[in-house]
């Protein structure tokens, strides 16, 4: 058996496959997307649903939505576990020599997210100018690719928001940063906000990334997101810059206790054991399928 495959081979498979299907954001945000870009992806999830012996998505939404447009389709699609785990040298990272490298405080939230349109950057700088002038000596940081095919002027807009709102010199904007410099800053944030519209998997990874570091989040309350509700430390509503700038001021209020690295190993390892078995249940079910439809020997 192979796979995951993200694309459909053409022709008859020999043995058993594994597809992957991402997300249906060209579904829930078509605007972002050309007719042609839409057509495309349409064509291609249809095929992967026909012709895999079994696919996997990392959420129960994507699979929802896999029925929804494709009824009929879903019956052999399997969700992923949500399986964050840090690695070893995450938890060994030097966060105040991160924070001397980019010259930030001791007290900021962290967005984590490529800078597409989506992501709604904009509600986390709006919320934290809200309380800014209540903590003199707290900072929002920002990491990832700054650019977005769809928005050219993405960062120029970022920026002037942020001088609009008065919080230039509160704002870091780190862009594509080496990963275990942004793990080492997200380490020590008081924590990470995710005010994402759109995902494929809970929480997205920053929100997989804090939880496999035992950081707090707080984390837009869409759908896929309330898959992990269990690991959130707190939700609210998609683009409410209210909601966000409060539950901002409480997490402030309390004071952060790091989590022992080694229970952070032992919880990441169970979610990966359960990983492990959700793929060969995938994979049973695929072999299953093909020896059944094509009489693949397995």
């Amino acid at each position: 058996m192979i796979g995951p495959l993200t694309n459909p081979p053409f022709g008859r498979m020999p043995i058993p496959w594994l597809g992957y299907l991402f997300d249906f954001q060209h579904r829930h945000l078509p605007h972002f997307f050309t007719i042609d870009a839409i057509t495309g992806r349409d064509r291609l999830f249809r095929r992967m649903l026909e012709k895999a012996d079994a696919v996997v998505v990392n959420a129960a939404d994507v699979r929802r939505d896999c029925g929804q447009y494709f009824p009929g389709l879903e019956e052999r699609v399997l969700v992923l576990p949500f399986s964050a785990a840090p690695k070893a040298e995450w938890l060994e990272v030097d966060h105040e020599a991160a924070r001397r490298k980019y010259g930030l405080g001791s007290r900021y939230f962290i967005v984590s997210n490529q800078f597409w349109l989506h992501k709604r950057h904009e509600v986390a700088i709006e919320a934290f100018a809200r309380i800014a002038h209540e903590v003199a000596d707290l900072e929002l940081v920002m990491t990832g690719a700054t650019d977005d095919p769809r928005s050219p002027t993405r960062l120029a807009d970022i920026d002037a928001l942020i001088d609009r709102l008065g919080i230039a010199g509160r704002v870091h904007i780190l862009g594509l940063i080496p990963k275990l410099d942004q793990i080492a800053i997200m380490r020590s944030a008081v924590a990470v906000v995710q005010p994402t519209a759109f995902e494929g998997g809970p929480g997205g990874g920053s929100v997989f990334d804090a939880v496999a570091l035992g950081v707090p989040s707080l984390v837009s309350s869409i759908p896929v997101n309330r898959e992990i509700e269990e690991h959130v430390t707190r939700y609210f509503p998609l683009d409410d810059v209210v909601a966000l700038a409060e539950a901002m001021r409480e997490l402030i209020a309390l004071p952060r206790s790091d989590v022992d690295p080694q229970v952070l190993i032992s919880a990441g390892a169970a979610r990966r054991r359960a990983m492990g078995q959700a793929i060969w249940q995938a994979a049973a079910l695929a072999m299953d399928h093909a020896r059944l439809t094509r009489r693949v020997r397995v």
